[in-house]
């Protein structure tokens, strides 16, 4: 065939009429590979060979017979060498065989899998691929590599064993294949690793073998999601069958794949060699325990070759180890595997710099056998300390056994755990806890006068301090940013190692606290000269401290003794001046954390706060000295309350100042904390009213000129987005402003009140920036606890801007907002509301997500269509519940009062959120109750209601229960009819004569039988009718059956 072909004539012509040598020129042209009768091959012959390639695949009979036909032309073709076309056309033929052999896979029966690849193609395929390898093998045999011969390309190998996987998935063990694994161990059966002339061949029989049974494992035993019942059963029965082969594939694996001689020229082979092990790490797992103690199969002596032989060879033999290790549940057997291995004599003598990954490997492997030993050696104390036994009732030589490993595994322990490599040390971090662990529950026998353990763990914790403290202490160069990957792992690491170190001064406080002084002797002085890592790592033992105290004895540290000298000795220090930025973060974390000391030393006090609100504080250059410095004097000013009383006048003095000249430097969430604070110190130091209202101006008066200011430049129109975050910024920092008041009297209100206007003039200069909004809706909140029934009023016209302006991001704030009013003001709020009512559900109709032109909607919209409507419903339940209904019949609502009904009804019958149902219900209740009495509400409105309930609302509701379909074993659904039944009895009590009007004709046409309609005439209450309607759903649902 030419490469020159139209696309047509190829896709028109017969495919039966193809032949090999057609094909092959397709597959190539499409690869890109040789050339074409013009020169070199072009990017569109490349296509329309592809697209025809494509085309053939729509049918996989003709599909793989053209493939065989090729393999057939191939093998005929070549004898001995082969070249990168040879590897090209088989590699895409073996990738056909695969796709075949995968969709008849996944077929979900015999019949279907036929259908797809009849029984005989798919025995073509296997003998096919089978007859190529063995060709390729004599011909390495023959011809020799120094002759010609060309060695099967690894990718080529992988996918040619895949090839045999998915065979072996359809066809073993009740297929045509019962003797899969028999006919591949047969390969192994002729291995001359000596003879170079053999070498090549025989390194190919072991890589086909190794490579199918790694396929085998990707194939059959790894677990996959997707895979159907029949495809779970046919891997469980393969797995079965395998386990009886297993012993003698591993042996094979071993020892005919001549995995010692490999070893012993492993730089030669080490490809070969990862795979083998990669492959029994995966198998070995099944071994049954005597093949592995079994000197005739040596698993045991490979695997300790492999440990010895270094690099990556050594992380999978430590792999296979640790299999073998979970192999078993009985210690004998681990102790055995410990010392045949001789591993604690072997591992030690590894230099850890030779490998960072074995390095990882060794100390993940000390840290595994160390728990285990650990674990074993505590259970048994345990059942000696309980039953009263001595240690001759356990074998002595097991349990010296344990105790002599433990010491050996220790050794390692230490080497790795000082390792300048945070992957290494933190592999053992679960030893280093167990160990802890296992101190606790020596300590407790030791209080009940129980011999003490040969192996006492107490002996080893000074060590253990002593490293831990080294390691943490931050590398030199360490950053602290913490959003980087790298610094945040070291962080990670040292968290856990805190962890350890909280649970040891748990068990051992004095102990633990004169340790840390000594760390803080040791350190140089003046403290603002020592280095950052060591006064980091120091100030962290201080920090974290009393977290591995109870809460009483954390509390009497703080009041007295050395851990209070060690705080108080920390703030006469100059520690504050250091010239690193987490230093003097972490100074500032233990002053507010430890606060109590300073609320009875002004002087302390006074120096923190200077500390805390001058350079090396909110005015330092650093970002993160300003932003927790800003935090944490909100913090502290929090936990002083009255005792800062003699500081406010200088601290809001300088905060207000330093605001008004930083603020283009300190963040969003420093300036509201800054207010906050101000608030507090103004609002809650128990001031008096004069200077409460006289530094209240102060802050308040220039922040409205800035707000102003802002709104009034023309900065704002030109660069929106920028301006935008810092007008949100001034609007909520009048919420933060008003925390520092809870109840405050009238003339704070008065003075608060004067911020209204000016907020209302923010949210018009810039409506439709979504952040503004959010911060006035925020700073709307506070102002309704601040200010009480004075902001009705004066928010009526930021409800109308926010209700227009509002987009499904911040609709649910909005809707919290009127939610909230109505909750604080209940039926005082109706005036506020009234004009905002019916534009809010129609905002939320607006938002609403449509559905396309077939009607349907994308899942994810479907679920913001639910999240927006939720929204109007409990709005409309809110009004209800907090008695503010007049809203829904006044003069400008009562037109669509019809279309809320409807809306509400849709809300209870048709939205699946039981939730929203039973919100829908319990509006209509709240409706039914307060419409009850006669004035309540006008007699048409009433009358009107009262028919849409008996006419319309409960026949629906009742037909819904029900149903069938209904699931009244759903306790989210039961609650709709305890919901409905409650509307009943509501019903019932106030309009007797319609409701049995109602009920009359309901039983009547129902189906219920006729002792269920007699229990409904006298059923009175909520919990009464419940039952009778769960009884009539029983009884139709009889009849329908």
């Amino acid at each position: 065939m030419n490469v020159s072909y139209s696309t047509t004539t190829t896709m028109q012509s017969s495919s039966s009429c193809l032949s090999p040598q057609d094909l092959q020129q397709v597959i190539l042209t499409a690869g890109m590979i040789g050339s074409s009768t013009n020169g070199s091959i072009s990017a569109d012959q490349a296509k329309v060979a592809s697209k025809y390639l494509d085309a053939l695949r729509s049918n996989p009979v003709i599909y793989v017979t053209k493939c065989l036909e090729l393999l057939k032309y191939r093998m005929d073709q070549n004898v001995g060498s082969r070249d990168e076309v040879d590897n090209h056309v088989v590699f895409f033929i073996l990738s056909s065989f695969q796709i075949g052999l995968t969709k008849a896979s996944i077929a979900e029966n015999n019949y279907d899998r036929d259908r797809v690849l009849a029984p005989n193609i798919r025995e073509d395929i296997r003998n096919g691929v089978l007859t190529y390898l063995n060709q390729y093998i004599v011909a390495l045999e023959q011809f020799s590599t120094n002759n010609g011969a060309s060695v099967m390309p690894p990718f080529l190998q992988t996918k040619l064993a895949v090839v045999l996987a998915k065979y072996i998935h359809l066809e073993y063990p009740n297929g045509s294949w019962p003797g899969a694994f028999e006919h591949l161990m047969e390969l192994l059966s002729k291995i001359d690793l000596q003879d170079e002339r053999q070498r090549a061949a025989s390194l190919l029989k072991i890589g086909i073998f190794v490579r199918t049974l790694d396929a085998v494992s990707d194939e059959i035993i790894m677990f996959r999601s997707e895979r159907g019942k029949e495809e779970v059963n046919r891997n469980v029965l393969i797995k079965n069958s395998l386990k009886s082969n297993n012993s003698l594939i591993l042996q094979k694996l071993l020892g005919s794949s001549g995995l010692m001689m490999l070893l012993e020229k492993v730089e030669r082979h080490k490809d070969i060699v990862i795979l083998i092990l990669s492959t029994m790490k995966r198998y070995i797992g099944w071994v049954d325990w005597s093949i592995v103690v079994s000197q005739e199969h040596n698993i045991l002596h490979h695997i300790a070759a492999c440990i010895r032989a270094g690099t990556q060879i050594a992380v999978l033999g430590l792999e296979c180890f640790l299999e073998l290790m979970d192999r078993t549940t009985d210690m004998e057997q681990k102790i055995f595997l410990l010392t045949r291995l001789n591993i604690f004599s072997t591992l030690p003598s590894i230099d850890l710099d030779e490998d960072i990954d074995l390095s990882i490997k060794i100390a993940e492997v000390d840290a595994a056998v160390g728990i285990e030993l650990l674990i074993y050696y505590d259970e048994v104390l345990d059942e000696q300390h309980m039953s009263s036994k001595t240690n001759m009732d356990l074998p002595d030589s097991l349990l010296g056994a344990v105790e002599s490993l433990l010491n050996q595994t220790l050794q390692l322990f230490w080497k790795c755990f000082a390792y300048d490599d945070i992957d290494v040390t933190g592999a053992v971090i679960p030893f280093a806890q167990r160990l802890v662990n296992t101190l606790g529950k020596q300590m407790e026998r030791s209080n009940e006068n129980c011999t003490k353990p040969t192996f006492n763990v107490l002996e080893h914790i000074p060590n253990l301090v002593s490293i831990m403290y080294k390691q943490l202490c931050y590398p030199n160069d360490f950053r602290f940013d913490y959003t980087d990957e790298d610094d945040a792992e070291e962080e990670m690491f040292r968290s856990n190692l805190r962890k350890v170190n909280k649970k040891i001064t748990q068990l051992l406080p004095n102990e633990s606290l004169q340790y840390l002084c000594n760390v803080l002797s040791n350190l140089p002085m003046p403290l603002s000269s020592a280095t950052t890592c060591e006064l980091e790592a120091s100030l962290r033992l201080v920090f974290h401290y009393c977290e591995g105290l109870s809460a009483k004895d954390a509390s009497s540290a703080v009041e007295a003794g050395p851990f209070r000298q060690v705080i108080i000795a920390l703030h006469q220090s100059n520690v504050f001046e250091h010239h690193h930025f987490e230093v003097i973060a972490l100074y500032y974390d233990i002053a507010v954390r430890y606060a109590s000391i300073l609320r009875s030393d002004s002087n302390l006090l006074s120096k923190v706060l200077s500390a805390m609100s001058g350079s090396q504080g909110i005015q330092h250059s650093h970002p993160r000295v300003r932003s927790r410095s800003c935090y944490l004097l909100l913090k502290l000013v929090k936990e002083m309350g009255p005792v800062l009383r003699p500081f406010v006048v200088t601290a809001v003095g300088g905060i207000k100042e330093m605001i008004s000249r930083q603020q283009t430097e300190l963040q969003s969430g420093d300036i509201l904390n800054l207010f906050e604070t101000m608030g507090i110190l103004i609002g809650k130091t128990q001031l008096s009213l004069s200077d409460q209202k006289e530094y209240l101006i102060a802050v308040i008066t220039p922040h409205v000129s800035s707000i102003n200011d802002l709104i009034s430049s023309s900065e704002l129109i030109r660069d929106p987005e920028t301006f935008g975050e810092v007008l949100a910024t001034l609007i909520a920092a009048i919420s933060s402003l008003s925390k520092g008041f809870s109840k405050p009297c009238a003339e704070i209100k008065s003075i608060m009140m004067e911020t209204v206007p000016i907020l209302l003039a923010a949210l018009k200069a810039l409506p439709s920036d979504e952040r503004v909004r959010v911060k006035t809706i925020v700073t709307l909140h506070r102002m309704i606890l601040v200010l009480g029934h004075d902001i009705l009023n004066p928010i009526t016209p930021f409800l109308q801007i926010l209700i227009f302006h509002c987009s499904y991001n911040d609709i649910t704030d909005v809707t919290q907002l009127l939610n909230q009013l109505c909750s604080k003001f209940k039926s005082s709020v109706v005036q506020t509301i009234n004009a905002a009512v019916i534009p809010f559900l129609q905002k939320c109709h607006s938002i609403i997500p449509e559905k396309d032109n077939n009607n349907e909607i994308a899942p994810h919209l479907d679920t913001e269509q639910l999240l927006v409507r939720k929204l109007g419903f409990v709005f409309l339940q809110h009004i209800v519940s907090k008695k503010a209904t007049k809203v829904l019949v006044s003069e400008i609502n009562k037109p669509n009062l019809e279309n809320v009904l409807a809306e509400m009804k849709y809300g209870a019958l048709e939205v699946v959120d039981p939730s929203i149902r039973k919100s829908c219900i319990l509006f209509f209740k709240g409706l039914l109750d307060q419409w009850s009495e006669v004035g309540s509400v006008d007699d048409i409105i009433r009358t009107g209601f009262l028919g849409f309930i008996t006419s319309s609302l409960l026949p629906d509701l009742l037909k819904g229960v029900m149903d069938p379909n209904f699931d009244v074993s759903d306790a989210m659904n039961i609650r709709v009819v305890v919901q409905t039944s409650k509307l009943l009895e509501i019903l019932q009590a106030q309009y007797h004569s319609p409701y049995n009007h109602f009920m009359g004709n309901f039983l009547q046409n129902s189906g219920c039988a006729a002792s269920t309609a007699t229990a409904f005439s006298s059923a009175s209450t909520s919990a009464d009718i419940e039952k009778c309607l769960l009884q009539m759903r029983e009884d139709i649902l009889k009849n329908i059956r």
